[in-house]
């Protein structure tokens, strides 16, 4: 069939209506510009127990009228081949890594929604503080079945999500992670989640609750069982994220920050929970995979976000606290099967 041009020139214009009128409808765009993390590693390179392949730098150009800012927790769904974030000021991001040679070289920019509450309102900002982030039903083989789960701060709790920001439910949280007043600040609570395929879903909070060891961290079960271990060094530390991995255990995502006259430490570290031999929690085996700090050059962010890709790939991603003067990137690295990490202590400034 041939259409005049008129014709064609008003069935186009017809579509970039519905595209305005519907949510989530803007036009992709590709937001990631390769960079190396490191002034002494570069991409394919192996440091410790990782292998690099590829860091970007994400723009903040916006698609529905958010951007790549403020990133807090990663969940890669396999069956829709999407990377999801969610910013601590309550959006949730898709986007499409591409890659080259299995090197991530950038990134696409496809959709973002605003979280809803139970009403389906936006989320007001005492209750969008969104910071870690999960997924159900990501590699099942059926598409648009996918739930997420998201922690938020000050509201602590855990709730279910549609891709689409739209609020399910609450989701069952053990009773001393809702409470406010058992965290050592406002802004150090309800941080990483992760989904084990034996233990469920797992929470931690950023710091140390009130009354616990400052140099202790502490994950906790969906029925409160608790497995502590010991962090990198025996102040200023928060446990940022938490990943599932595919032979079991997790990675956990920790930093070091004391002040701008101090070493900015980053560490990914994996973590063994034996509920079998500790079935009411108890102490967690961890070891380092990786160490990433800024004296030795690292340019390292403020890392927050960490998600399984496939095999003994992940993504990691920083927050760039709304700042002109930090930057969101994108790392994805490989984790070694070559046996245990060199073993590594900070290097204190007096």
């Amino acid at each position: 069939m041939i259409r005049t041009m008129g014709t064609m020139r008003k069935s186009a214009a017809a579509l970039l209506v519905v595209a305005t009128l519907l949510p989530g409808a803007g036009v992709a765009k590709q937001i990631g510009e390769p960079t190396e993390i490191s002034a002494r590693y570069r991409t394919g390179d192996t440091f410790m127990g990782i292998r690099l392949l590829g860091t970007v730098r994400l723009a903040n150009d916006p698609v529905d009228g958010h951007s790549a800012s403020g990133l807090s927790g990663l969940a890669w769904d396999e069956d829709e081949q999407l990377l999801y974030a969610v910013s601590d000021r309550g959006y949730l991001l898709h986007m499409q890594p591409r890659f080259d040679e299995e090197r991530i070289v950038g990134v696409e920019l496809t959709a973002t929604h605003g979280l809803r509450g139970r009403k389906q309102n936006r989320l007001p900002h005492h209750l969008g503080d969104a910071e870690g982030l999960a997924i159900v039903n990501g590699s099942n083989g059926v598409a648009g079945d996918a739930e997420l789960l998201i922690s938020f701060e000050g509201t602590p709790r855990v709730d279910r999500y549609r891709p689409n920001g739209q609020w399910i439910a609450s989701a069952p949280t053990p009773e001393i992670l809702r409470d406010g007043s058992r965290y050592a600040c406002s802004n150090c609570q309800l941080e990483a989640i992760a989904l084990d395929p034996l233990l469920g879903l797992l929470l931690a909070p950023q710091r140390p609750l009130r009354g616990q060891p400052r140099n202790l961290h502490t994950v906790y079960d969906g029925r409160a069982r608790a497995w502590s271990f010991p962090a990198i060094a025996e102040s200023h530390c928060s446990l940022v994220d938490l990943a599932s991995t595919p032979r079991g255990g997790l990675l956990v995502l920790e930093r070091r920050y004391r002040n701008v006259f101090s070493p900015v430490i980053f560490a990914i570290r994996r973590l063994r929970v034996d509920p079998a031999r500790q079935p009411g929690g108890g102490a967690a085996a961890v070891e380092d995979v990786a160490v990433l700090d800024n004296t030795q050059g690292w340019s390292v962010d403020n890392f927050e976000g960490l998600a399984h890709h496939r095999d003994n790939r992940y993504f990691m991603v920083s927050d760039d606290n709304n700042s002109a003067l930090q930057s969101t990137l994108l790392v994805y690295f490989e984790i070694l099967d070559a046996g245990r990490s060199p073993g590594w202590r900070p290097r204190d400034t007096p």
